[in-house]
């Protein structure tokens, strides 16, 4: 019974770590893409517009993340 939990163990170990990589995965790419959606619209634009330009993008981001979290 005791090799029984033991292995148990170790394939929940093992889900849960392969999941985590899974999520960890998703979330890298959701990140990198919101990234390349701020600073991709700006690409053609002066270094001190692009800057501005950028903030102004990343605060508009935020706002909407914040509203949307609140209504979860």
């Amino acid at each position: 019974m005791g090799i029984v939990l033991i292995v148990m163990m170790f394939v929940a170990m093992l889900l849960l770590g392969w999941w985590e990589i899974r999520r960890s995965r998703r979330r890298f790419r959701e990140a990198k893409q919101r990234l390349n959606t701020i600073y991709g619209d700006v690409k053609d634009q002066p270094d001190s517009e692009k800057s501005i330009q950028a903030d102004i993008l990343r605060e508009s981001s935020q706002a909407v993340d914040s509203k949307t979290e609140k209504t979860h």
